[in-house]
């Protein structure tokens, strides 16, 4: 590739891309002498030469100043060469390929590309390698790893200077976070840079770094990575959203981690199937697929299976623990209706009107609309085009173990229960509180059961229940005595093969929202008349 530095020396720029003044004098001379095609074709090289980031001359106080820094950027040219890391990267060249035709389009504007998605789905990693390709069309370049961490270890003004000090190839120190020196404004707005700032938290944080884009140089590229969509939102020139590796893209990455090769070898074709369990397992995130087969590579058979066991019980704590601060950033409602999807509502199919209903504190009560729209911002939920509401499976995950921290011990104090065995304790032993929000367990998973007629008596707030799953009467004599209490709370009810007539008669469905009694005993919903 030529590199071309145009010095604009005791003549504006402007005169040459407009060929005004001594330009058009002697062109209009040119062309009395030379073949007009010749002449349009210098026309041309003097605009396109004004129009690159150079250097005039009249920016100096002196010619000693405009050789150095004629000399700074031929060096700094020169010791750019693109570089090539792609090795092990699988799964990237879709999203390089879009993103290099979004920094190519023709704009002199300085343009703010964002990348967003959940966390641990490869936006590091991509950007990353973009910026490696890329970094050697451009006369400056920077890449600011963790922004949010380091701005929160070190401070905006260590940060800046970093930035600046990486962009000019020089120690710079400011004083403060609001504005610039003069002439570092003037260095830098005359050349073509490009930045990225990766893991953004807030837009505050790109302003505090790189201000109001008006002072860099024409044709800059800035690109933002963060895992909320509502900080790029109005931002940005494009958003681009990485999304899951297919398939395929996660076998080979998997087979990548676990065996050194981007396929299942003759010698490992013992691990076909498991290795098949595991790539289904990360449902194409490939920070799960790579701590799994970093995990498992060298390890026998039975520690694949005891693995792959542990899984079905728990998240992998090196997974869970990059993907915690996502939720952390949620306020206290947010978090309540992550959990409850989490832990109860993904898989169910509903969409957001039922959610809204079902979520919400109160009979006025909005929130929940803002709050969806958070999680969807966050990678956290997705939302289709009719509205489904669903979660991704390890996020999921991530949630339930955040609620199972909740009461390792005290099962009954835990809000949130799902798991069958826990739920089995809970009600084997009468062990339900107030403080019990939902319980959703499939029957086919649970041992025989015996619950006495009062035993949701002391769940007042219990507000979703769900038995589902098949099986078999005989074996599981639920309530003998029937059932005398039902939370007036409930909202969602599913009771697959409920044993019961009719449901408690001081049963207030007030603020039922959902009821499946599907292939149940149930003839009337309660004797008598209903109290409200």
């Amino acid at each position: 590739m030529d590199i071309v530095i145009p010095v604009f020396y005791n003549v504006d720029p402007t005169n040459v891309r407009h060929q005004k003044g001594s330009f058009e004098t002697a062109l209009a001379e040119h062309e009395k002498k030379y073949d007009l095609p010749i002449v349009r074709m210098w026309r041309r090289a003097l605009k396109n030469s004004a129009n690159l980031s150079g250097i005039n001359s009249t920016n100096f106080r002196n010619e000693a100043e405009l050789l150095e820094d004629i000399i700074d950027h031929v060096l700094k040219r020169l010791n750019k060469k693109p570089i090539n890391n792609s090795k092990g990267l699988i799964g990237i060249d879709k999203p390089i390929a879009d993103l290099e035709s979004l920094l190519r389009q023709e704009s002199k504007d300085v343009r703010v590309i964002g990348i967003w998605g959940m966390h641990g789905i490869g936006k590091t990693t991509i950007v990353e390698e973009l910026f490696n390709k890329q970094c050697f069309e451009y006369e400056s370049c920077c890449f600011l790893a963790k922004v949010n961490e380091e701005l929160e270890r070190h401070g905006v003004i260590c940060v800046k200077e970093k930035l600046l000090s990486t962009l000019l190839t020089e120690d710079v120190k400011i004083k403060t976070t609001n504005g610039l020196p003069n002439d570092i404004l003037r260095r830098i707005g005359r050349v073509k840079i490009f930045i990225v700032l990766d893991d953004v938290n807030d837009y505050d944080q790109v302003e505090k770094l790189v201000g109001t884009l008006n002072w860099l140089g024409s044709g800059s590229r800035i690109i933002i990575t963060a895992r909320d969509r509502q900080i790029l939102h109005n931002k940005v020139n494009d958003i681009y959203e990485i999304g899951s590796l297919s398939i395929d893209e996660a076998g080979e990455l998997f087979y990548l981690n676990a065996f050194n090769q981007s396929h299942v070898g003759e010698e490992y074709w013992d691990y076909l199937l498991l290795s098949y369990w595991m790539v289904d397992y990360a449902k194409g995130v490939p920070l799960v697929l790579k701590v799994l087969g970093q995990l498992l590579r060298g390890k026998d058979k039975e520690a694949w299976k005891s693995q792959l066991d542990k899984l079905q019980k728990m998240p992998n704590k090196k997974v869970h623990d990059k993907m915690k601060p996502s939720y952390y950033d949620l306020d206290r409602k947010e978090k309540n209706i992550f959990l409850d999807i989490a832990c109860f509502f993904n898989g169910l199919n509903l969409k957001v009107d039922y959610l809204n209903l079902l979520l919400r504190d109160h009979e006025n009560d909005n929130s929940v609309a803002i709050g969806l729209e958070r999680l969807k911002d966050k990678s956290l939920i997705t939302i289709s085009e009719d509205n489904t509401v669903s979660m991704h499976h390890i996020v999921q995950e991530m949630g339930r173990e955040i609620a199972h921290e909740e009461s390792s011990e005290d099962l009954g104090s835990r809000s949130r229960l799902l798991d069958a065995d826990e739920i089995y304790e809970v009600l084997n032993n009468n062990k339900g509180t107030s403080a019990i929000r939902s319980i959703s367990i499939d029957l086919s998973k649970i041992r025989k059961l015996k619950l006495g007629p009062g035993i949701f008596s002391k769940m007042s707030n219990l507000q979703f229940l769900d038995f589902h799953g098949k099986y078999i009467r005989d074996d599981m004599d639920f309530l003998p005595e029937g059932l005398e209490y039902l939370p007036s709370n409930i909202r969602y009810l599913r009771w697959k093969q409920c044993p019961l007539r009719s449901l408690p008669e001081k049963f207030s469905a007030k603020d039922l929202v959902i009821l499946d009694l599907s292939d149940s005993c149930v003839q009337k919903l309660w004797d008598g008349m209903q109290v409200n």
